[in-house]
């Protein structure tokens, strides 16, 4: 009975195996009816059998069954990760994808494809001639056994649906319609593209169609890069997030790479996340054939993206209508395939508004390449071949929900490649030029035939309700008046003719009054549109304009740089976009409603803007562009400043620094010219230095000691800089504390330098702590979580008394100029700290804090895997520091408190892990091996980044604002170690890699069992790991070699390790009675074994 039961239990296969191996009595008996010389015996032996031996007969089956499955594990290993980094090679696909592991074709005796895929001419009698001689199977086309035998019911043809593969589909077969005035079942065909992987790749579906074809939006055109150009077939797909491009083509036009995208991919009817994936995109530009229209694009290169199948239509049909199609190929009838798929990303950019209704369902499209086709046509009589593709939702990481972005906190870091700047020259070219003394710019539409509705009454109807609330405060409607009596008396905008009837597109804006706050210098009450109105499902005005390539600088690189030079200086262009003109045929999308008087306010005028309004989609890229513009051609007069000035503005806002007093009064000097040739006036001259003060204009309240810069405060008088925290300790509230509020505090804390690093990482662990907990977002903090924020958040109004110096030199003159950035990670974060240190002529030595950064940590990541991002965020903080700072350091250090990764950084040796390895390859491509050095941890600054210290510790530490007391020294007296850590490690570095280990003092002691059995949740892992361990104290002793993998003998005597030690703990006194000689206490439940 016993025995049944242990049976019933296990796996069917195994079941199989023992009763083979140890029959029972039925079975034995059966055997004997067969041998009657033997049947007494079997009778007598059977009778003297036992259950104790039938349990120890499964017992020992099931041993030396786990025991197999070790050693075949171990054995295939190597295999077992290579196919997991195959599977897990980054790649993009479309809507229906298929992936399978790339084989030997027997038909073109290649390894490019499947042999069920293959798309060889031969006939099928070849190829079954072919398979026999292989000896492969005519259904699946696997090896092994025959038709007759092949049990394999995945297999399906995609052209049939019948139980065999798609290469060995018969021609002459004809499926029998069940209706023939209805289009049949679409079913799936595969058309092969081998990746980088070794993986086979498809990204289309085919229909097998009977009385009707669909024809989809396909164009011939022109595509070309810097080196080539070569006629393309594309399709336009609206229903993909995404442009792709096939490689073929980018081998043909060697295009240049733009970036790398990170795409994930969701199958059609498959709600499974499958793994995000690399892939390059590249820049090419598309132009008609039937004219000099073009636009530039950036395409994800794909292997495939649909099978060489076209479509066509009767030419006669087409010819009534008089269309220029885009597609030539629906005219000669000639296959082209596609190599371009242009997706929701420009689909409008393309597709203009017109269009013909052929049929009832068939539509002429027209696009900037010609007309295009789309819907169902009539295939009687007709030879058709259908395009097989189906492509349409892509996941993509810059589509990321709320989860995912929250997620990034302490997700590991990509490895990404830097972004470049779009070509925007011709853009700029093509909508900003200079009228007489300012410039003028047009809109970036999508389309510039589009239409747009009257909104008039929407429009009307916001104006009502702004008089209503405006109203309630008479002296707030005054000023609003006046504002808007300012702007048509400047010229900024002009009463339009009620009157007037036009048929060009017009556009109302309804507007409100802003308040800017006491604070502010100049106008507190400024004018807002809003472009994004809608009106009755409408699109706005924002909807069908283009927000133009991004050309805001970069915020951090604007505030190290302001820190470099010894004279800090701010300004600002008066009211700068309204300096630009608007071009005439644009004005009337500008137009807004406004009261005749305020002695009349039911009598409402109409007014229409003349300058550039902030507010629309494209106003910050035409300003931009057209300072960006003007500084070009002002270059050849100002040459040295119209070059800082380039990268010295944040859209109006001048911020930049300079050593020498006369360069900055020149600045100042020519700066003011230089815009007054575009009829802008800058303004709000702000200056640490009290002799600049006084030469700016004195009447724009320079006597005020502190001044906003990018965000930060920045305390003229003393040079300092601090982080802005009043408007968040005014809003911090200890009532209710919820996930949401704790987000919403930390996205309050702007502190783009990373000063309050060591501070600000300890609330977001107990975020990421409610976020492990699957806390809602509403739902109140578990106590001690509540009390840990509470206390964090009490002392940040502390932290307004922390600043750093904004010149982070002593002089401009130094004899040496020194970068040291500090690395670190704890099992909780890990991250950066970059300093500079200065020598001046006098030899006095200054350390000032440049740059920091932290995450927090993934639970899947190891320490020493978490010491190496921390590296690598140091390697990619050098990086950009070098490229980003105008200054030049004499050496840069990196400093790393592990041993492990220091020397995975400078082994030239190849790692195993895919993890150490991709990151190692990117650290070495952007460091020097002797850039790296180690420094214990205890005088890591990086440390604080890792653990989080409270506001009143931060504030007091000077190892973290003014670099560690020991760089101060000699170069001789620095902690460099002369450890070689180029010589091969031990076991005792992989046996790290899964240990957890702590850098916290109180953590140091080793604790009684070094490896915490609760912290594993495979028994398989437990021993390996221990059997590691074990050999590496073998190694020490003994000083022997080992072999590359585990042996079972390893194994089993791992597994007796912790037998031992589970008996030692459950049975302590028992042991030490046995030890000492003793006998066992009676109490004891061994004491029935005697012994």
């Amino acid at each position: 009975m016993l025995r049944s039961l242990i049976l019933h239990c296990l796996p069917h296969d195994l079941v199989i195996d023992f009763h083979r191996l140890h029959p029972s009595k039925q079975d034995k008996a059966a055997r004997s009816i067969e041998d009657e010389n033997t049947s007494l015996s079997v009778g007598i032996s059977e009778h003297s059998s036992c259950g104790g031996d039938q349990l120890n007969d499964i017992l020992s089956f099931i041993k030396e069954e786990i025991s197999s499955l070790e050693m075949a594990e171990l054995t295939n290993d190597r295999r077992t990760r290579t196919t997991k980094l195959a599977n897990t090679c980054k790649m993009a696909a479309g809507l229906l994808t298929t992936t399978n592991i790339a084989e030997f074709c027997c038909f073109y005796k290649s390894n490019s494809h499947l042999t069920g895929n293959c798309k060889t001419t031969l006939s099928l009698a070849e190829k079954k001639t072919i398979l026999k001689s292989m000896g492969y199977c005519f259904k699946c086309t696997k090896k092994g056994h025959n038709a007759k035998r092949c049990f394999n019911k995945r297999v399906k043809c995609s052209l049939c649906g019948s139980n065999h593969a798609t290469s060995m589909h018969d021609p002459t077969y004809r499926p029998k319609a069940k209706n023939r005035t209805t289009v049949a079942p679409s079913t799936t065909t595969v058309a092969p593209a081998t990746n980088s992987c070794g993986s086979t790749t498809t990204l289309y579906a085919s229909a097998l169609l009977q009385t009707e074809e669909v024809l989809l939006q396909t164009a011939t055109i022109i595509a070309s890069s810097n080196s080539s150009s070569v006629p393309v077939r594309i399709i336009l797909d609206g229903g993909s997030q995404r442009t792709f491009v096939k490689e073929n083509i980018v081998a043909r036009l060697q295009p240049d790479t733009h970036d790398t995208v990170k795409l994930r991919i969701l199958p059609f009817g498959d709600s499974n996340n499958s793994e995000p994936k690399l892939f390059k995109r590249v820049r090419i530009k598309l132009r008609s054939l039937h004219s000099d229209e073009a636009i530039e694009i950036l395409a994800i290169v794909v292997p495939e993206i649909c099978s060489t199948a076209f479509q066509y239509v009767r030419s006669t049909e087409l010819d009534i209508l008089g269309l220029k199609l885009a597609d030539t190929s629906y005219l000669n009838e000639t296959e082209f395939e596609i190599g371009m798929l242009i997706g929701a990303d420009i689909y409008w950019s393309i597709v203009k508004d017109d269009f013909k209704r052929i049929t009832d369902n068939l539509v002429a499209i027209d696009t900037i390449f010609g007309w295009t086709l789309q819907g169902p046509i009539s295939t009687q009589g007709t030879s058709v071949t259908s395009t097989n593709l189906d492509v349409g939702v892509i996941e993509d990481n810059s589509l990321e929900s709320l989860v995912d972005r929250i997620e990034r906190l302490w997700v590991v870091d990509d490895i990404t490649s830097n972004h470049h700047k779009l070509q925007v020259d011709d853009i700029i070219e093509k909508h900003i030029r200079k009228n007489g003394t300012r410039y003028e710019a047009s809109l970036l539409w999508r389309n510039d035939e589009c239409t747009i509705d009257n909104n008039r009454g929407g429009a009307l109807k916001g104006l009502r309700r702004s008089l209503v609330k405006l109203s309630e405060d008479p002296e707030k409607l005054r000023q609003y008046d006046e504002i808007i009596r300012e702007m048509i008396s400047s010229g900024v905008a002009e009463i339009c003719d009620e009157a007037e009837k036009t048929n060009e597109r017009t556009y109302f804006m309804p507007h409100r009054p802003v308040g800017r706050g006491e604070e502010r210098e100049t106008t507190k009450t400024r004018i807002v549109f809003n472009a994004s109105a809608r009106s009755g499902g409408n699109p706005s005005l924002n909807d069908l304009l283009w927000s133009g390539p991004n050309l805001l600088p970069d915020i951090l690189k604007l505030i190290l740089n302001f820190r470099l030079g010894k004279h800090g200086i701010t300004a600002d262009i008066e009211r700068a976009f309204l300096q630009i003109e608007l071009a005439q045929k644009d004005r009337k999308v500008h137009r807004f409603f406004w009261i005749l008087s305020l002695d009349d306010l039911l009598s409402i005028i109409i007014l229409q803007m003349n300058r550039v309004t902030f507010g629309v989609t494209c106003s910050p890229f035409l300003l931009i562009g057209a300072l960006l513009k003007h500084l070009e051609d002002e270059s050849i007069n100002f040459p040295e400043t119209c070059e800082l000035l380039k990268e010295s503005f944040y859209v109006d806002d001048l911020i930049v620094s300079v050593d020498d007093f006369e360069e900055a009064v020149k600045l100042f000097n020519e700066t003011r010219e230089i815009l007054s040739r575009a009829s802008m006036n800058i303004r709000k001259w702000k200056s640490n230095n009290e002799k600049l003060r006084q030469i700016f204009d004195t009447n724009e309240s320079n006597n005020i000691s502190k001044h906003k810069v990018l965000g930060l405060i920045w305390f003229m008088e003393i040079d300092t800089l601090a982080v802005d925290l009043e408007k968040l300790c005014q809003q911090i509230s200890f009532d209710v504390v919820t996930k949401r509020t704790i987000l919403q505090t930390l996205a309050s804390v702007y502190d783009p330098l990373g000063m309050l690093s060591p501070f600000v990482i300890k609330m977001k662990l107990i975020f990421q702590e409610a976020w492990k907990q699957s806390l809602a977002w509403d739902e109140i903090l578990p106590a001690s979580m509540l009390h840990e924020w509470k206390k964090s958040v009490s002392e940040i109004h502390l932290l307004r008394a922390l600043t750093i110096s904004r010149y982070v030199f002593d002089s401009p003159h130094q004899v040496e100029k020194q970068l040291h950035i500090f690395a670190d990670a704890s099992p909780r974060a890990y991250g950066s700290v970059a300093y500079i240190r200065s020598r001046n002529l006098d030899e006095n030595i200054r350390i000032s804090f440049l740059y920091a950064k932290s995450r927090l940590r993934d639970k899947r990541i190891t320490l020493p895997k978490m010491e190496l991002c921390a590296d690598l965020e140091a390697a990619r903080m050098r990086c950009y520091l070098v490229e980003k700072l105008r200054v030049k350091f004499d050496s840069i250090y990196l400093w790393t408190d592990s041993k492990i990764t220091l020397y995975w950084i400078r082994s030239s040796k190849f790692q195993k892990d895919v993890f150490v390895y991709n990151r190692v390859q990117e650290i070495q491509q952007l460091t020097a091996n002797d850039n790296w050095n180690h420094c214990p941890g205890s005088i890591n600054p990086a440390d604080l980044l890792t653990r989080g210290v409270s506001a009143q510790t931060l504030l007091s530490c000077e190892t973290w604002l003014n670099g560690p007391s020991w760089l101060y020294n000699d170069i001789s007296e620095w902690p460099i170690s002369d450890q070689d850590f180029e010589t091969p490690m031990t076991a005792v570095d992989f046996c790290l890699l899964t240990i957890p280990q702590s850098t916290t003092q109180s953590d140091c002691a080793v604790p009684d069992n070094p490896i915490q059995i609760e912290r594993f949740s495979q028994y398989r892992r437990l021993l390996r790991v221990t059997a590691y361990v074990l050999r590496y104290v073998d190694l020490l002793r003994k000083r022997v070699g080992f072999k590359e993998y585990l042996t079972a003998d390893e194994l089993r005597r791992a597994e007796l390790f912790w037998i031992k030690r589970v008996q030692f703990e459950v049975f302590k006194e028992e042991v030490n009675a046995l030890s000492n000689r003793q006998l066992v206490p009676k109490c004891s439940k061994i004491l029935s074994l005697n012994p």
